[in-house]
């Protein structure tokens, strides 16, 4: 059994190990461009499941929780739904031009795709590191206990991890 936050931390982990996988591919230069684009399509399917299921968790259980405690307009909450909606909007962009036909110089088309993805990544390893400490951290170091047991309870309740039993703890 593990605590709330070390499941969150956990699944960034894995969100994190993704976005290596993501990185793999997009530095990929042996196979033909069709290929590494195939391969980046199926990743970005896979990535874009987790994430939105993860972001999601955030938004109906650590934001509330952190609202509460900031006031809904404090600096940590806007930055942080302002990088959820970043996140989405570049992994679409990423998304879309992985999918759009390629007319023209396949190598001129996978470079534009290696920046948008680098891109993408470089904002969702932003956000990992951010979310710990603006949402985790000052819940952990804020709550009184109680309070703290809701939070992690409805962390727990929204997780798409959900494989193993967990303990909810301070």
């Amino acid at each position: 059994m593990t605590r709330w936050d070390e499941r969150i931390r956990d699944e960034h982990e894995a969100l994190r190990a993704q976005a290596e996988d993501l990185s793999a591919v997009l530095s990929m230069s042996t196979t033909d461009p069709e290929s590494r684009r195939s391969a980046l399509v199926w990743l970005l399917r896979n990535v874009g499941a987790t994430l939105d299921a993860h972001l999601q968790q955030e938004e109906r259980a650590g934001f509330p929780a952190l609202a509460q405690l900031l006031g809904s307009d404090a600096n940590a909450l806007v930055l942080l739904r302002t990088q959820h909606r970043e996140v989405r909007a570049a992994l679409a962009a990423l998304h879309r031009r992985c999918e759009r036909p390629w007319n023209g110089d396949a190598a001129l088309q996978w470079d534009a795709i290696q920046r948008e993805g680098a891109f993408f990544v470089s904002l969702l390893e932003d956000h990992e590191q951010k979310i710990e400490r603006l949402l985790i951290d000052v819940l952990e170091y804020s709550l009184p206990t109680q309070a703290l047991h809701h939070v992690g309870q409805a962390f727990l309740a929204e997780s798409p991890w959900m494989d193993d039993p967990v303990e909810v703890t301070s």
